[in-house]
């Protein structure tokens, strides 16, 4: 038997952007639910999150959610097990109201908001919803409690010493790892760049949501109970690209490479405008590409496309927090001020233009 560990999804993400949706339903059509039928996958352990918008949700995500993504694993007899992560809840502090649950009424879709354990062939899965404040001390001991070798641990985390993305690790955590030992491996959704260590690991989003995500190998795990390993599934499609430009880039660029995604192309070198302007014009009527930047780094001292990082020229997160730790003295108010900014952070992203 094969069991298969999704992350995070954010259906609904970029303010119901219908770009991403429509990036959302490629990537389930054409490479997630065949992989199920391919491979007969009964059993699909989602780890959070799987809506983006916590307080609201509108008609066409709540019709894409339960006659597209649910009814695809009602068709076909697979059971999809998602527990509930931090976006899913009105209230961060509470699960009592969650929206998933809202729209999950068939016997193939369990959404956890309940600490349970499930056994297949002779593995367990025990799963536990996001931990907040109603229930960190219920959940917590739940977890010690149910300590087995034999057993996968299953949550939506907020773990100190991940990464949340690129240039963030987080310094907080809802939980202490140390309660964590004694399990096969916990899986855990939340954090979007994909880690690994001491038997912890965050598999990440399967695809690119934000420039954020640029040079993440997006991917899905496979778990065979027969053989008990774990088997990496990458994402072929990316959402966003870079192009390093050259004058004579004509001659080699494949325009199918950057249809329906967003396009940055990257000067680090001396270039003719007007050839760089009739490369800008071809890429836009060829590709179609959902947006078009230009980045000149020269100014910058970067020679080489490969040390260009999104943290580089897309992601002011860390020098955020570095600034906060610097002016905030006071450990627990610091550490309140950062969580409470990359929340805001999170949501300017969420409702920017790409």
């Amino acid at each position: 038997m094969k069991i298969l560990f999704l992350g995070d999804l954010h259906i609904g993400a970029r303010n119901g952007n219908p770009n991403f949706l429509r990036m959302m339903d490629t990537y389930f059509k054409e490479e997630l639910f065949p992989y199920i039928l391919d491979n007969d996958i009964k059993v699909v352990v989602q780890l959070g999150d799987i809506l983006d918008k916590r307080r609201s949700i509108d008609f066409t995500i709540s019709n894409y959610l339960v006659n597209t993504f649910f009814k695809f694993f009602v068709e076909n007899e697979v059971h999809l097990y998602s527990t509930v992560g931090n976006h899913d809840v009105y209230y961060r502090q509470s699960i009592k109201l969650d929206g998933p649950s809202q729209f999950a009424n068939d016997e193939y879709i369990h959404i956890i908001k309940d600490c349970e354990t499930f056994t297949f062939d002779a593995i367990k899965i025990a799963m536990t919803p996001w931990i907040c404040d109603e229930n960190k001390e219920e959940v917590t001991k739940w977890i010690v409690e149910h300590k087995n070798r034999n057993t996968i641990l299953c949550g939506h985390f907020e773990l100190a010493g991940f990464p949340i993305q690129k240039g963030y690790i987080s310094d907080k955590g809802t939980i202490d790892t140390e309660n964590m030992k004694g399990y096969k491996c916990v899986l855990s959704g939340h954090y979007h760049s994909p880690s690994d260590k001491d038997k912890i690991i965050y598999v990440g989003t399967p695809y690119e949501l934000t420039w954020s995500d640029y040079g993440d190998e997006k991917k899905f795990l496979v778990y065979d109970t027969a053989s008990k390993t774990f088997e990496t599934v990458y994402t072929k499609k990316k959402m966003f690209h870079k192009i390093a430009y050259t004058d004579d880039i004509l001659q080699t660029i494949n325009y199918d490479n950057y249809k329906n995604s967003y396009v940055k192309v990257v000067l680090s070198n001396d270039y003719n405008e007007g050839k760089l302007n009739v490369f800008l014009s071809m890429l836009d009527e060829k590709a179609q590409p959902y947006g078009i930047q230009t980045i000149d780094i020269r100014e910058q001292q970067e020679t080489l496309m490969e040390e260009i990082s999104a943290d580089d020229v897309d992601n002011p997160i860390e020098i955020m927090m570095n600034t906060i730790e610097s002016k905030v003295t006071d450990e627990d108010l610091c550490q309140l001020v950062k969580s409470l900014t990359y929340e805001i952070y999170q949501s300017a992203m969420d409702s920017a233009n790409v």
